[in-house]
Parts: structure tokens; C-alpha cells; sequence
């Protein structure tokens, strides 16, 4: 699953990554790392199941509407 994130511009990846980590306990990782084409986007899951990938857009959505 990606986050796009060109809308909010380049420099918030990594802004994404600490706030997840830290307030959601979610890892992810910049998109560009998977090459350029992902440039831009925010990397929450590539294997997980099902169930543990909703649950983490679950705490994303609870976190982003405390803030």
C-alpha cells in the first residue's frame, strides 16, 4: 500500500516516517527507494495481511483526525 504524497511535496516523507512510527507505531518507507516511479510516495506495506493492513490505516485515520 502507498500513500501518495506529492500533493504535500518531497520534503514530507520522511516527516510521514517519524510520525507513523512514532505516534501510530507504523514503519514505512519512501517510495523512492523502490525506484523513481514511487518518487512521491509513502510505503506502508507490500506482504502484510489483510487484517494487519487495516488496522494500520485504522490508527493513521485516528491519528490524523486528533490532529
Amino acid at each position: 500500500m502507498f500513500v501518495n504524497t506529492v500533493a504535500a511535496g518531497a520534503d514530507v516523507i520522511f516527516s510521514f516516517f517519524d510520525k507513523y512510527l512514532n505516534e501510530c507505531n507504523v514503519a514505512g518507507t519512501p517510495g523512492s527507494g523502490f525506484g523513481p516511479s514511487e518518487d512521491g510516495y509513502f510505503r506502508l506495506s507490500a506482504f502484510g495481511h489483510r487484517e494487519n493492513v487495516i488496522g494500520v490505516v485504522e490508527r493513521i485515520k485516528k491519528n490524523l483526525k486528533q490532529n
